[in-house]
């Protein structure tokens, strides 16, 4: 039901206002019928078009109604039309800075704001090999792959395809949907065998696919052998149900061509490239890339460069050994591909369960302790400086130099008092980039831990000091007064 309120209070006021004022239900009819369900049906798929799919997820629990509604095929396709966009920067795993780093991923949105939690659906030894429409194509190092929906957690394993596995790669697949087929494909570039090499990394003659739902991948012969280092090196990608990359072509006087292959028809074409471009220089043979490219930036939204910079700092990983894909969240659903029989369950440990990895959790165990010690800390921290404050506040009227180290108190400690003392952090898996920052914040507050005490403890010995002189002066004071007296009754 507070779901259901919050969404009638995003309605404009007069419609609220008829709903109220226009009925003529008891109280107990009111509480059994949802309010918003009487709004007519295109008036609620404009008030769920522009929910996020976090909030979808959960309206879809409220009631049978808005779950048939919200998982319809046709309500997911319109809402994703709708989407947002992100970056995606991948980082696969592997040693930085000689430490092993899981697999990870940033989203970065229209506005140039960085995500701060994992993708949950990304195992610390995935590679990313694709994108589309919400789902993730994610290469495993088991017999498996893996297709999930990184916004709601859905995910589930194919087997790979069977043949000449040795020496696989996750540049070899790619994901793709075709908008008219409505059919998600992925694709997997076999490398030809040769005789005493099980695996050729110079060719292949075979495209495999395997469309969702399927039970089976198919073969798809391609026109002739294909250099498959030049499909490693430049890359694919996948627009409008048709797959892209380069290949070689020695007859022409140039030595790349673009290769299509359409998702649909599973058929190839050839796109020469301009004559006039030249493969080599002075340095020796160039390397390309293909890439689709999407503008990020959303309307009225300007970003300096010196931002861009700043957002684009992602260290200790480097810039060159990211993978970058535009994404969607989405509310595409998983459930229907799932009775095939290629469909696997894992068969071996995989993810943050395997040894390689219990150090890294670990420390990230640690982390939250420190969290949760630093927090104790600034909260006794905070009641020690309320005691002083309140206990020699009296002499401020007298002492203004008391007054001054009691402001400096209140500046070090009770200004910045932390908010929610009783409630500690959960334990949360955070992206690289916000980890890095979680780890600078720790590490500043536990400085102005540090230089808190110190000052609370020089300004108690100040003001310590200050009322033994008061004292002192006092006493000489009063054996002046009393050596004086003595000598008048003499």
């Amino acid at each position: 039901m507070c779901l259901q309120r919050d969404l009638v209070a995003q309605l404009p006021w007069h419609w609220v206002v008829t709903m109220v004022t226009g009925e003529t239900s008891s109280k107990r009819q009111i509480n059994e019928e949802c309010i918003i369900n009487c709004l007519p049906v295109d008036l609620i798929e404009r008030i769920f078009f522009r929910l996020p799919v976090s909030t979808l997820l959960r309206c879809a629990g409220v009631c049978k109604h808005w779950y048939n509604f919200i998982r319809d095929p046709l309500f997911v396709a319109s809402h994703l039309q709708n989407a947002h966009r992100y970056a995606l920067m991948f980082f696969p795993q592997g040693l930085v800075s000689g430490e092993p780093h899981p697999s990870d991923a940033i989203l970065i949105d229209e506005a140039w704001s960085l995500s701060t939690y994992a993708v949950p659906v990304i195992g610390p030894d995935d590679l990313l090999f694709g994108s589309c429409n919400g789902l993730l194509g994610l290469y495993t190092k088991t017999s498996t792959i893996k297709i999930a929906n990184f916004a709601t957690g859905e995910c589930m394993h194919l087997a790979k395809p069977g043949k000449n596995m040795r020496g696989d790669h996750f540049t070899f697949y790619s994901f793709g949907f075709h908008p008219v087929t409505k059919e998600y494909k992925i694709t997997h570039f076999l490398g030809d065998c040769v005789e005493g090499r099980p695996r050729n990394k110079d060719k292949f003659s075979i495209i495999q696919v395997y469309t969702l739902g399927d039970e089976k991948w198919k073969d798809i012969p391609t026109p002739e052998a294909l250099s498959l280092n030049t499909v490693r090196n430049s890359g694919v990608v996948n627009v409008n149900g048709t797959m892209y990359s380069l290949t070689e072509n020695m007859i022409a006087s140039w030595q790349h061509a673009v290769m299509s292959f359409d998702l649909r028809e599973e058929s190839f074409a050839i796109i020469a490239l301009p004559a006039a471009r030249e493969d080599h220089d002075h340095y020796g043979p160039r390397k390309f890339w293909i890439r689709d490219s999407y503008e990020l930036i959303g309307e009225n939204i300007e970003i300096s460069f010196s931002k861009m910079e700043e957002l684009l700092d992602v260290s200790p990983r480097k810039l060159y050994n990211m993978q970058s894909y535009i994404c969607v969240k989405s509310l595409v659903c998983l459930d229907v591909y799932k009775k095939a029989s290629i469909v696997r369950r894992p068969k071996q440990q995989v993810g943050w369960q395997l040894k390689k990895w219990e150090a890294w959790e670990h420390n990230l165990r640690e982390l939250e302790k420190l969290w949760g010690h630093s927090q104790k800390q600034e909260h006794h921290l905070s009641e020690i400086a309320e005691k002083i404050v309140k206990k020699y506040q009296p002499f401020t009227d007298k002492f203004h130099a008391i007054s001054e180290n009691l402001l400096t108190i209140r500046n070090q400690v009770l200004q910045h008092k932390p908010e929610n003392l009783n409630q500690p952090r959960f334990p949360r898996r955070l992206n690289l980039v916000a980890q890095e920052r979680d780890r600078e914040e720790l590490s500043s507050r536990v400085s102005k831990i540090s230089d808190s005490i110190e000052a609370i403890s020089q300004a108690q010995d100040n003001i310590s000091s200050i009322l033994r002189s008061h004292m002192l002066d006092q006493g000489k004071s009063t054996a002046n007064v009393s050596s004086s007296d003595d000598k008048k009754n003499e």
